[in-house]
């Protein structure tokens, strides 16, 4: 009877960590009253000898509202221009410092991308550059304080795709048409946890 209750106690103390934002968990007897990742993150409580799989669902996600927008930047480029460095160099030219990327089409010569290889907490990329004719399907991200961070989608003759992390280095074929929105009430940036992945903080 007596066990019962303790675990009825225990059923009781996690619903209201759980209602209450928070994390409980027991640990070798001891009771321990979980801060959420974002708010360890932010207190620089996240120690390295954690784990991905110690987090629990929904603790890593960071909300953040925009509610005043600005200028729509359109790019274009042409043939042999650089595709992420002359995006780099228009946000510089317009002071563009935030903004979401609202679409992207053309094609390329010469692909440059990082793709992750492993679900290890310390990430692994594999860097390829490949050069062959490619249309850009798909490319999406955001700006964050300048800098962009995009991924984009491409076919190859062959029904080839490669898809990952846009790095230096992509040219264009024929052209490439980009636009983008200016959000101009976030001040926002990323930084590197314990596993040196990216999170988005304010600045």
């Amino acid at each position: 009877m007596f066990c019962h209750f303790v675990d009825f106690l225990e059923a009781v103390k996690f619903f209201l960590a759980f209602w209450a934002g928070t994390i409980y968990a027991k640990k070798e007897n001891v009771f321990i009253l979980r801060v959420p990742f974002a708010q360890r993150l932010s207190r620089g409580a996240f120690r390295g000898e954690e784990t991905w799989e110690n987090l629990q669902i929904g603790e890593a996600m960071r909300e953040f509202i925009a509610k005043e927008y600005g200028r729509t930047l359109v790019i274009h480029l042409g043939k042999g221009e650089l595709l992420l460095e002359s995006v780099q160099k228009a946000l510089e030219e317009k002071n563009i410092k935030n903004a979401v990327l609202l679409s992207a089409i053309g094609s390329l010569r010469k692909l440059s991308m990082h793709i992750i290889m492993d679900t290890d907490d310390n990430a692994t990329n594999h860097f390829l550059v490949v050069e062959k004719p490619f249309e850009l399907c798909a490319m999406q991200g955001l700006v964050l304080n300048g800098v962009p961070h995009f991924h984009m989608v491409c076919s190859a003759p062959g029904n080839e795709s490669f898809c990952g992390h846009v790095e230096e280095g992509c040219e264009v074929q024929y052209l490439m048409e980009i636009a983008l929105l200016e959000i101009k009430d976030m001040n926002l940036t990323r930084r590197k946890d314990a596993f040196n992945i990216d999170y988005i903080d304010e600045l």
